[in-house]
Order: C-alpha cells, then sequence, then structure tokens
C-alpha cells in the first residue's frame, strides 16, 4: 500500500485500487508525487473516470472546473490570470493550496489549462480526504 501522508481518513487501500482500476495502472508503478497526466498518462477519459470512481465509493462530489474556481477565489483581490496565463499571485495561489507539488510539474508561462498537470496521487489523495471530512461535518 502506497502512504500518501499520516492523516488520511479515507481509505488508501480503496483509493489506490479506485486510482489504477480507472487509469489502467499498477500499483507498483504508482508514485506519490508522479504527475497523473505527464508522469502517469492519465488522459481525460481516465480521469473523469477516476473522479466519478472516488465519487461513488467516498460519496462525494468533484465539480467540473471547482480546483479553478476555489484558487481565483483565494488570489482575490489579485489578479489570477491574464489571458489564460497565470500570474505571479495566480502561481503563488496554486503554491499556498497545493504545497506538496514538486516544482517540476509548474511549467513556464503556465496557463490556467495546464493545472490540472499539477495533480498527484498525493495532491488527489488530499483532496479527497478533504472532501471525506467536509461531508462528515455536514452529516453530524
Amino acid at each position: 500500500m502506497i502512504c500518501y501522508f499520516e492523516s488520511m481518513s479515507a481509505s488508501l487501500d480503496t483509493f489506490n485500487a479506485i486510482l489504477c482500476r480507472s487509469c489502467g495502472l499498477k500499483p507498483e508503478d504508482v508514485e506519490p508525487d508522479a504527475s497523473l497526466v505527464q508522469d502517469l498518462g492519465v488522459d481525460s477519459i481516465d480521469m473523469m473516470d477516476l473522479l466519478y470512481g472516488l465519487e461513488r465509493e467516498y460519496k462525494i462530489h468533484f465539480a467540473l472546473g471547482e480546483f479553478e474556481a476555489r484558487a481565483r477565489k483565494e488570489a482575490a483581490p489579485a489578479v489570477f490570470e491574464v489571458e489564460q496565463v497565470l500570474t505571479p499571485e495566480g502561481l503563488a495561489t496554486l503554491r499556498r493550496m497545493l504545497p506538496e507539488v514538486p516544482e517540476r510539474l509548474y511549467p513556464a508561462g503556465m496557463i490556467v489549462q495546464q493545472i490540472p498537470l499539477l495533480f498527484t496521487p498525493r495532491v488527489l489523495a488530499r483532496l479527497v480526504d478533504e472532501k471525506v471530512a467536509e461531508h462528515q461535518r455536514r452529516q453530524d
């Protein structure tokens, strides 16, 4: 079992199984800090399948564009992007929101459409954990 971080409340075995099944990956090939897109070859169809599997298993919801919208809100009042190119403030916001993302995954002149390149198994596991915790708080 890959341990992304100590405090995750969602089952890592289940998370890994969904990740591997949805994306056609072998567990031994999945590194916590590998880019899902660049390093592991996850395409948009795989990503949709992965998010759907995580939603079903953990009873959570990932809205398309939710992460970008949250980043824009956190960057305010600074400008997040200009003509789809992230501003220095936009990049700083992403780095604050995703402290676990290796610097090598931030491309020079990053555009908004490249934000998914930052998603790694570690990032996705943390986002699932946050969603699960949020869901549990609402249930209490």
